[in-house]
């Protein structure tokens, strides 16, 4: 979950067990912070649906075009008014 909040990449467990390992790897000693370290991820978090929907908590169901999902993208970034401007209109 943590790569997927900080880098956008949402892999399958099998795919990102390398990067559950890291702090481990660091802690120990067998690698440094300073190390570059490459991560090969080739396994789309979608290959493991049960597990994305339990990191994500819902899935949301739009049609097969690119207009649907930008206009997913649109309502997701769209400003939330404040409970206090709710208050206020109704």
């Amino acid at each position: 979950r943590l790569l997927a909040q900080t880098t956008g990449i949402w892999g399958e467990p099998a795919a990102v067990a390398g990067v559950a390992a890291l702090p481990y790897l660091i802690a120990g000693g067998a690698i440094t912070r300073s190390e570059r370290i490459l991560l090969v991820i080739t396994g789309p978090g979608l290959k493991d649906i049960p597990s994305t929907l339990r990191a994500s908590g819902s899935a949301v169901e739009i049609d097969a075009s690119l207009e649907a999902v930008a206009d997913m993208i649109a309502r997701r970034d769209a400003p939330k008014p404040s409970p206090a401007a709710e208050r206020t209109t109704r």
